[in-house]
């Protein structure tokens, strides 16, 4: 009789090792999905929103800056394109060469901001970590 129970209790234990080796194996194989969820549960970071300044100019210093925080704003952990400011006033005065090299850890790219318009532009590209600035 207490063969039979010490038998019974050893494919229990047995049998509870392996559900236990089961669910052990599905967690690590399903941690990256289960870590994405519970970050998008929990973790979710406040949506960030396009923000429009008028003003009736704009300086190359001020415009820096807006680059600045568009890249502190979104950055290498942003995963989408997102236009962080329109900026509608002269900048007549700023110059692409000025705004080139101007964020750290990320691409500027200037090739269609035109000075003579009255509507700039800053926006995140997330291929590349690009900060693009354009008219």
């Amino acid at each position: 009789m207490k063969a039979q129970m010490s038998l019974e209790y050893i494919i229990k234990f047995l049998i509870l090792l392996v559900v236990a080796a089961v669910v052990i194996g599905m967690l690590f194989s399903f941690s990256g999905d289960i870590k994405t969820k519970i970050r998008d549960m929990f973790g979710k970071e406040k949506e960030i929103k396009t923000t429009s300044i008028e003003a009736d100019s704009f300086s190359t210093a001020q415009i820096k800056t807006y680059m600045n925080s568009c890249w502190e704003k979104t950055g290498e952990r942003y995963n989408k394109d997102f236009i962080c400011y329109i900026l509608k006033g002269d900048v007549s005065g700023v110059t692409k060469e000025d705004l080139k090299n101007s964020v750290d850890g990320a691409e500027v790219v200037v090739d269609d901001f035109d000075p003579a318009k009255k509507v700039t532009i800053i926006r995140f590209v997330d291929v590349g970590d690009k900060i693009v600035v354009e008219s």
